[in-house]
């Protein structure tokens, strides 16, 4: 399962079935360097997410054609409520199309919009980014890029849904890890011993939520996942801050590299529980060998407790909403991804943001705006 699927072992269907079985409107439900994502409807009015790439736009980067039919190919053998669900895939001479199930907010917007919350629904949020984590494990797939932007979120008032997108990062691979071997001989399944570490070297992701092990260009485990979720953890608990992310990009990646991270500012977490607090840190181990497993997770007294958690994720106080809004614009800006915020009279929402992903250029990676121009390169 860890070889790379290539352009000529996937076949899409022909674009006519797509146009009988869809009907693709104006509304943009997303842009990057290479397509943007469109909504759709089926003939009874369902939603669906539609991912159009321009085959000319790729014609010159046989590597990006690759990982698109490796994301394809990755995200067709995923079945879980918590995954974005695929549904169909198109081609012709000149488009792709991937047909996914629709999102709602994604994680960032859902922090902006919502005045309030419990560290319970932060809870449920969590344990559900962890169980669609542990199915890809269970599956052989590493992600690789885990942030607030790939999770999405139903509603305010629907925390079970949740939905982990955007698995073009993703690794197929053999893992063998002792301790989960037990697990899948209690659950009667088998795994290679055989670990393809060259397919975890590839150092690519977002900056601000990379393991240290990423960014050192060692070899890495499906752990990197369990770091960039520690990440996430701490920035819905605390309600927008980020752990390592600063405005200058040396010192976000130093900070990375050193494992250097607080829990911060005091009044923000003075009263966030303990129970909370050790399942980040379980997670944000620097060394990949004592940070958690999923099954370690799973069954951590944070996510495991049915004990409800109602108090409030603490906001400043002076105007809590924009101040959120702004930690998330400096988070946005530390991550190379560009967003654009709105605002009127009676709410506030952040718009779709257009993802600039590290992408492996060699044994570098870049960033790319979303012209699809190199915008940083990381040495």
């Amino acid at each position: 399962m860890g070889n790379t699927v290539g352009r000529n072992s996937l076949k899409g269907l022909p674009m006519s079935d797509f146009l009988q079985k869809y009907k693709q409107t104006d509304t943009v439900l997303g842009k990057g360097g290479f397509g943007e994502v469109k909504l759709a409807l089926d003939s009874q009015g369902n939603e669906y997410a539609v991912k159009i790439i321009e085959k000319s736009v790729l014609a010159s980067n046989n590597e990006k054609i690759s990982e698109l039919y490796n994301e394809v190919s990755i995200i067709k053998n995923l079945d879980h409520q918590n995954i974005v669900k695929y549904h169909d895939f198109y081609e012709d001479k000149k488009t792709v199309r991937i047909v996914m199930g629709a999102g709602k907010a994604d994680l960032f917007e859902h922090l902006c919009r919502t005045e309030k919350h419990t560290e319970n629904d932060c809870k449920r949020i969590i344990r559900k980014v962890t169980e669609a984590l542990n199915h890809c494990h269970e599956n052989g797939v590493v992600h690789r890029d885990i942030k607030p932007e790939n999770i999405l979120v139903g509603s305010a008032k629907n925390f079970e849904d949740v939905a982990l997108i955007d698995f073009g990062l993703a690794k197929a691979v053999d893992i063998d890890i002792e301790a989960d071997d037990a697990e899948f001989e209690a659950k009667g399944r088998s795994r290679k011993t055989t670990v393809d570490t060259s397919l975890l070297r590839t150092k690519c992701g977002t900056l601000s939520y990379v393991a240290p092990e990423v960014i050192r260009r060692n070899s890495y485990t499906y752990k990197c996942d369990i770091w960039s979720l520690g990440i996430v953890a701490y920035i819905v608990v605390s309600g927008g801050y980020h752990p390592f992310a600063s405005s200058n990009t040396k010192q976000t990646r130093e900070n990375v590299e050193r494992g250097l991270w607080k829990f911060g500012p005091d009044k923000v977490w003075e009263k966030v529980s303990e129970e909370a607090k050790d399942f980040i840190r379980c997670c944000l181990n620097r060394d990949p060998s004592k940070r958690y497993t999923y099954n370690q997770l799973l069954q951590h007294e944070w996510i495991a407790n049915p004990m409800i958690f109602e108090d409030r994720v603490h906001r400043d106080s002076r105007d809590p909403i924009s101040i959120n809004v702004k930690l998330i614009q400096q988070q946005l800006r530390a991550d190379l991804i560009k967003g654009h915020l709105t605002s009127s009279e009676e709410n506030l929402s952040i718009n779709q943001p257009i993802l600039e992903i590290g992408r492996p250029i060699g044994t570098q990676v870049t960033f790319f705006d979303k012209n699809g121009r190199a915008a940083l390169l990381e040495d």
